[in-house]
């Protein structure tokens, strides 16, 4: 996307790959479009490596623009991909959906806008939209970490006549609200508390976005405008691997926010330690999930659950006049009606397959292990005559 460029220093764009799988990736990344493009990569990765690619910034489009400028990036197994548009005090991330689970892919921000009614400095947005078939109904919102200026959520519909109800609590105190939008492609833009933690409920599906607020005047609320796909409940992965991106300036101080299960919390790994013991919990209301955030330092980090669960996950950073934010990974899962129970269940395939909100729990004993009524419904391990598949749990389908 078109970007800010100030002072006549032009910052390449970048991308970011990773992967979870056991085994080493091959990955090629090209311009299949033009034929003269220099644009031709091959690397390696393996689990808990994050691989910088920077892209000449003749690929950004410019202004209004038809062009053959796509990227395709390939490779042998999962990957995760995040791209980074970053000018001079002028950034933002988003996370790069993979081509099988589209029909189209569609990039939507700004170049460089305000945000609320905070302050006059303009940041980049972007985010690369989730297709209408993996919108959800259920979602819990965090607020951008050590703020005070408040949020902006935009509730997008697919269907006419939605009602959406959030539930939440902004310090102890409950916080309700209704939306109704009347017609499908409609919005409505919500300003809510620097302190509200919330579930929203839809009767049908929608997506949900975040905005980082402008830069308060004269303030040390030292953040910018960005833009964030939060992602539904239904679409949360278990095992996540991201990298924090660079400051025009210098380095950000980024936070990883996070969604589980009240009852699993002190399972959270950061980078296979325990969370800190001052980090905060706080319960959202009408489920059985805390949310929360912790600073994350520079470099690559990875995130998962000890007790195979779930985990909502979105980055974000602040510093002076500039931020970005987006989720470091989900599913893609077309649900919409709700999480859709799987068909063929693969031994240790990182999806919840029975719905129940956690992911392969069950041994596969012949026993009923997770209580539910059914046996062997979601197996960690292990056939042996099958062996594991090595899988990424947030580009599933």
């Amino acid at each position: 996307m078109d970007n800010k460029v100030l002072h006549g220093h032009d910052f390449k764009p970048e991308l970011f790959v990773t992967t979870d799988s056991r085994h080493l990736v091959h990955i090629n990344i090209s311009s299949p479009g033009i034929s003269s493009s220099q644009l031709r990569t091959q690397f390696t990765v393996s689990r808990g490596q994050v691989h910088l690619v920077q892209i000449d910034t003749s690929y950004r489009l410019d202004h209004t623009e038809s062009s053959q400028k796509a990227i395709l990036i390939q490779s042998d197994k999962d990957i995760v991909v995040y791209g980074v548009n970053r000018e001079s005090h002028s950034d933002d991330g988003y996370l790069a959906l993979p081509t099988d689970a589209l029909a189209v892919g569609v990039l939507s921000g700004n170049k460089k806008a305000v945000v609320g009614n905070t302050g006059k400095s303009r940041d980049h947005l972007v985010e690369m939209l989730l297709p209408v078939s993996s919108w959800g109904k259920k979602f819990v919102t965090i607020p951008i970490p050590e703020r005070h200026v408040g949020d902006i959520f935009r509730f997008l519909a697919s269907e006419d006549n939605t009602q959406i109800t959030v539930h939440g609590l902004i310090e102890g105190k409950q916080f309700h609200d209704q939306i109704k939008i009347a017609k499908a492609g409609h919005y409505v833009q919500k300003e809510y508390s620097s302190g509200l933690y919330s579930h929203v409920v839809s009767d049908k599906p929608i997506t949900l976005f975040q905005f980082s607020m402008t830069q308060q005047r004269g303030g040390n609320d030292l953040a910018d405008p960005s833009l964030i796909t939060i992602p539904p409940i239904e679409q949360y992965a278990a095992r996540y691997t991201f990298t924090t991106p660079q400051y025009s300036t210098g380095n950000y101080t980024n936070y990883f926010m996070f969604v589980v299960k009240s009852s699993l919390k002190h399972g959270l790994r950061l980078d296979h330690h325990q969370l800190p013991g001052n980090t905060i919990y706080h319960h959202i209301p009408g489920t059985h999930l805390v949310a929360g955030y912790v600073k994350v330092s520079v470099g690559t980090h990875s995130v998962t659950n000890v007790n195979h669960t779930v985990i909502g996950g979105i980055l974000f950073g602040m510093a002076r006049l500039e931020s970005y934010g987006f989720p470091v990974g989900l599913l893609l899962k077309p649900l919409n009606s709700g999480c859709q129970r799987q068909k063929a269940m693969e031994y240790g395939d990182e999806i919840d397959n029975d719905c129940d909100g956690d992911v392969d729990e069950e041994e596969c004993d012949g026993k009923d292990d997770d209580g539910d009524g059914h046996i062997d419904e979601d197996c960690r391990c292990c056939d042996p005559k099958i062996s594991i598949p090595n899988v990424i749990g947030m580009y599933n389908s």
